[in-house]
């Protein structure tokens, strides 16, 4: 290619995100790419249910979004790709070249194939094969006929070689998130499959961007620096022939990228130091950012061939649930929400008669003397999960809750009518070889072409390097002892938390060198589990970010089987972070005050 650097902008970070003015920022700059990410692990199990209902598998928002932009697109040479394929990506591109035909738009798309891998996983299990989780080393106990999906996480070749191959729009399924802006990086730079600096280091850009205004002031823990209440624009990376890429902002009216905005996204839905991905492993130890005026660079990642195995993310049949709302107001909320409870068990024939159940009580925001009724109004939720579709139904549960309207609590009220109950899907996590998924792309009606994979190297040699980059680490510092004060952690620490299947990630940072000295000896495994209670029978493990002056806090079980069975309010675990944050803990008081990042 004619430019030194490739311009990638991130226009969806999920089904319903912004999209047509996402692409419409990024265009008015000129980027190169536009890539877009549909495809979290619980879109997969709803656009499976869609399928089944109405024969669109993929994300026809996705097609509905671009087609006003296709004559823009075209003229200005930019190229697309996305997975909003999801289950079908051969009907996604045959519904955009339809769209480009009816606007006579010469764009030829392209589409990705090889992740569904449901016959090989009914196969395995029929043969008896150990389906393992990869959190929790349990196999999977269900039968063959309880898989709902399992995709492969597909690598970057297939869609480098449809580029190659002169697609214009390239329509992906199941591939990893960061693919999508790896793969235009590596066509633009022409890498080799083996060049495993650059694309560990492209690894990580795209990691950076995948989320969207996650990279550039969304969900920042440090909101309030910035002193505005806008919504912050989508980003964008230029990416240079080595890998590393300044990542900037395309639109918005709040925030932008800082050092702080970037760390927190790179230490969220992360496991260990090092971040697998089919095509290369990249040390997250290594990373090196850097502030710019207008941006952040991102570069000198280490890379590392990957395994010769690919994780494959993988529903089953979860049984069903439901859950009832109820509103309490005024005084004594505690004693109030104890007779309700007590009532709703006699009712259903106790809780423990369940598969799962959870009872949470939230507010009331103002206890005591509240300044207006919403201050003083609490909701108590009951939710119950169970195999038995019956026993969580209307019937059985929340049709037996209603009549407590004129016969339990003082302002009694249900915030919401009696709900049917919904099935659910339990999030497995595994691995399955390589050599049993073939991946491909075809271009237009063509043939499908078959991409072979790249050089591996075998897993435990990637588990001895673990272990040794861990003892490598230098020993933590103990800080000088000295004058201290309580005040919530947000004083000195940013966070960023999210759902890796069953697990919660809750990344913490610190905001200067001292901070981290302190951050590092202090927040221990053991103060986690003190701090946030709700941990104190999990596993927790916690991992080093030196470079990023980040902890790593991976919390078992935290989230049961995954979103779609999590009974837990805040089912995917986003919370976690700012209820650390809030706990008030002693800290030296040199380090409160600063309230922002030393870079």
């Amino acid at each position: 290619m004619t430019k030194p650097t490739v311009s990638i902008g991130q226009f969806a970070a999920f089904y319903g995100d912004r999209g047509q003015e996402a692409m419409q920022a990024h265009l008015d700059v000129g980027v190169d790419f536009l890539v877009g990410d549909y495809l979290a692990e619980l879109t997969m199990l709803v656009l499976s249910k869609t399928q089944q209902r109405s024969g669109v598998g993929y994300a026809a928002g996705f097609v509905d979004d671009l087609a006003p932009l296709l004559r823009q697109i075209s003229g200005s040479g930019t190229k697309v790709v996305t997975n909003a394929g999801g289950h079908d990506p051969e009907a996604c591109a045959r519904a955009v070249r339809e769209k480009c035909a009816e606007l006579g738009v010469p764009l030829t798309v392209a589409w990705v194939h090889g992740d569904d891998v449901r016959p090989q996983v009914q196969h395995a299990l029929s043969d008896g094969a150990a389906l393992v989780n990869m959190d929790s080393g349990v196999p999977y106990s269900g039968g063959p006929d309880s898989i709902v999906t399992a995709n492969a996480y597909l690598g970057i070749w297939p869609i480098v070689e449809a580029l190659s191959a002169g697609a214009d729009i390239v329509i992906c399924p199941r591939v990893t998130d960061a693919a999508l802006a790896m793969a235009p990086a590596a066509y633009w730079h022409g890498w080799k499959r083996d060049d495993w600096d650059r694309l560990a280091t492209a690894l990580v850009v795209g990691h950076v961007i995948e989320c969207g205004s996650q990279a550039t002031g969304g969900n920042f823990s440090g909101f309030l620096r910035d002193g505005t209440t806008g919504t912050p624009g989508m980003p964008r990376a230029e990416v240079s022939a080595d890998g590393s890429a300044v990542v900037r902002s395309s639109g918005g009216t709040r925030g932008g990228v800082t050092v702080a905005t970037v760390t927190e996204q790179l230490i969220y839905e992360v496991k260990g130091r090092l971040y697998y991905n089919p095509d290369v492993v990249a040390d997250l130890g290594t990373v090196r950012l850097e502030q710019l005026d207008d941006g952040v660079r991102v570069a000198d990642v280490r890379g590392h061939a990957p395994t010769d195995q690919l994780k494959v993310s993988l529903s089953g049949f979860g049984g069903f649930r439901n859950s009832v709302s109820i509103g309490l107001t005024g005084q004594d909320i505690g004693q109030k929400a104890e007779w309700i409870t007590n009532q709703v068990a006699e009712i259903v024939g106790g809780f423990d008669s369940f598969d799962a159940h959870d009872i949470s009580l939230v507010g009331p925001a103002v206890p005591g003397d509240p300044g207006t009724m919403t201050e003083g109004m609490a909701v108590l939720i009951i939710s119950v999960r169970d195999e038995d579709r019956s026993k969580v139904g209307r019937r059985l549960f929340s049709d037996r809750i209603a009549p407590l309207i004129t016969a339990s609590v003082p302002g009694f009220f249900m915030v919401a009518p009696p709900q049917r109950e919904q099935g659910v899907a339990v999030q497995w996590p595994c691995l399955i070889a390589k050599s049993a998924v073939r991946q491909s792309f075809a271009v237009g009606d063509g043939a499908l072409n078959a991409v072979p994979w790249g050089p591996c190297t075998a897993a435990d040699e990637l588990d001895e390097l673990a272990a040794a980059l861990v003892r490598s680490a230098a020993p933590a510092v103990v800080p000088e002892p000295g004058d201290e004060i309580a005040v919530p952690l947000a004083e000195v620490v940013g966070t960023r938390s999210g759902d890796k299947a069953g697990m919660s990630n809750l990344g913490v940072y610190a905001f200067s060198d001292e901070g981290w000295t302190w951050l590092r000896h202090w927040l221990t495994v053991e103060r986690i589990q003190q701090l946030l209670p709700e941990t104190r029978y999990l596993k927790v493990e916690r991992v080093e970010f030196a470079n990023l002056r980040a902890l790593n806090f991976l919390i078992h079980d935290f989230l049961d089987a995954g979103v779609s069975s999590c009974l837990r309010i805040d089912a995917q675990g986003k919370a976690v972070g700012e209820y650390l944050r809030s706990k008030v803990v002693p800290v030296p008081v040199a380090l409160v005050g600063g309230g922002a990042l030393d870079v």
